[in-house]
């Protein structure tokens, strides 16, 4: 059995190694990832140590995605778990980065993608806040920016997918659409501005705050235009001016 979850471990670490286009192509990351998190989970019913203890002969090494150098050793399956998680949702969040959507299949993909990893996300909040790990990439800010982020990129992509080519465009159903994106950007937002962010990876926090500031702008600039074009019909033109205004604003900011 022990040889059994070393090999998994080792296939796992090389192919996570290189790039996550490289992982994908040249393994197949996310189903590897997966069966080791359930062979984890097997070994932990089979009482295999899930609480920290130096003296168990386990020494799980992993290092962080964002501090480079930040090796951390831990002495439970739960924290290889955890880790195995966080790997997951990464590798989903690449899929949908690479996700075609022009397309509707492309879209629905990017959806389901998005909705895995932040349910993924959300669970391994919940398993991490047990233990007291190191690493900044398994902080709760970090785990709910991630989530926050894949839950408005996926909400984006219903509202894509909604908007495509000879699709019969509802405006107000495609505003309704893209303004559930405002809010979501806005939570990232927020986590992007915890302390622990802001000390240990702050050109990272930077960055991810000014995209997903700019994000719900834009969110909020298409809500409005298809606001406008629904009015049309209704000759408020007053009203489209003032929308077309906003837009423009959002656009150029």
């Amino acid at each position: 059995d022990l040889k059994r979850l070393a090999g998994l471990r080792n296939d796992l670490s090389e192919a996570m190694m290189d790039s996550h286009s490289s992982a994908m192509e040249e393994h197949m990351a996310v189903r590897d990832c997966r069966d080791y998190h359930a062979t984890l989970l097997e070994f932990e019913k089979k009482g295999f140590p899930t609480m920290e203890d130096p003296f168990s002969g386990i020494n799980l090494v992993w290092k962080g995605a964002f501090a480079k150098k930040q090796e951390e050793t831990h002495h439970s399956l739960v924290w290889d778990r955890a880790c195995t998680m966080w790997n997951i949702a990464a590798l989903e969040s690449y899929l949908v980065s690479v996700a075609d959507l022009t397309t509707k299949e492309g879209c629905k993909d990017a959806v389901n993608r998005c909705q895995d990893g932040a349910s993924i996300l959300a669970m391994l909040r919940d398993l991490a806040s047990s233990d007291d790990y190191t690493t900044v990439d398994l902080a709760p800010s970090m785990i709910t920016f991630w989530e926050k982020y894949l839950l408005a990129r996926g909400q984006f992509c219903i509202y894509k997918m909604a908007n495509l080519g000879d699709t019969v465009r509802q405006h107000s159903v495609l505003s309704y659409l893209v303004k559930a994106t405002f809010d979501l950007y806005n939570d990232a937002l927020q986590a992007t501005q915890d302390p622990r962010l802001q000390s240990e990876v702050p050109k990272q926090a930077e960055q991810w705050g000014a995209h997903c500031k700019a994000q719900s702008m834009i969110a909020c600039a298409k809500a409005e235009f298809h606001q406008a074009i629904g009015t049309c019909a209704n000759n408020s033109f007053v009203y489209v001016f003032a929308c077309a205004v906003r837009c423009a604003c959002a656009s150029q900011w």
